[in-house]
């Protein structure tokens, strides 16, 4: 299982990234003088030894350990959270927090949208996501998430975006189906000012998820209170990941 796919690693990626390479399911990019990759497949020998100095993220033990073979490796272990989608309920006394919040935002009467209107409307709700709820997740990552989105990186994704009136309030992006599997690319919500937003925008997500085949969505990297939220979930799991840098 990985997170990494032909449509997810492009949520890594921000406006300063060049030398963009996709080759076979090894994504390379450099962001000034820093080279990073990842990949989605078992690297080969020849690949590795090849490797300078580079960063490398959503990697497998396996591929770290043959890395470690032919050079100095700096890694960090790290936790990935995914959901069994038929498992996804909100019924019972388990679940009430999770139905409460659903409800809530249910009650919102918000128009739901396989597409941002405006351009403006992401830029503007980022940017108040940023300024606002930024310092409660693990990183910032709002400026690469206007990239993917101006780039129309989530053109054959399964995208949700939520709009009260004119302002967009909420959005979710998945890549699509490959072998029942999915990663969940990107989302925000304004939940400060709309309590069980997040809970209800990834709801939709899922639900359309699930109407288009998809069983195990992978929602990536997993630390502090984004913990407790994914795990909200019926249906939820987790499994490692290493994060780090060739020497």
């Amino acid at each position: 299982m990985n997170y990494i796919n032909p449509h997810s690693w492009r949520c890594l990626l921000g406006k300063q990234s060049k030398n963009i390479i996709e080759n076979n399911g090894l994504y390379q990019w450099s962001v000034g003088k820093r080279n990073h990759f990842c990949t989605n497949r078992d690297l080969t020998i020849e690949e590795v030894k090849n490797f300078g100095e580079t960063n490398f993220h959503y990697l497998s033990k396996d591929n770290c350990e043959l890395i470690k073979q032919y050079h100095k490796v700096s890694r960090a272990k790290n936790t990935a959270t995914t959901i069994d989608l038929t498992q996804l309920s909100l019924i019972g006394n388990a679940n009430k927090s999770l139905r409460y919040a659903v409800n809530k935002g249910l009650s919102y009467k918000l128009a739901v949208e396989d597409n941002f209107r405006y351009i403006e409307d992401v830029e503007v709700m980022i940017n108040e996501w940023s300024n606002v709820l930024a310092v409660k997740y693990f990183r910032d990552n709002s400026g690469k998430n206007t990239y993917f989105f101006k780039n129309n990186f989530h053109k054959d994704c399964h995208s949700v975006f939520l709009y009260d009136k004119d302002v967009l309030v909420a959005f979710g992006a998945a890549s699509p189906e490959v072998n029942g599997y999915s990663s969940y690319i990107l989302g925000k919500a304004l939940c400060n000012k709309y309590y069980g937003l997040s809970e209800y925008a990834d709801l939709i997500l899922y639900q359309k998820c699930m109407y288009n085949g998809i069983k195990i969505i992978d929602l990536g990297q997993t630390t502090g209170g984004m913990e407790f939220y994914k795990n909200k979930f019926s249906g939820s799991d987790s499994y490692e990941y290493y994060n780090g840098k060739v020497l």
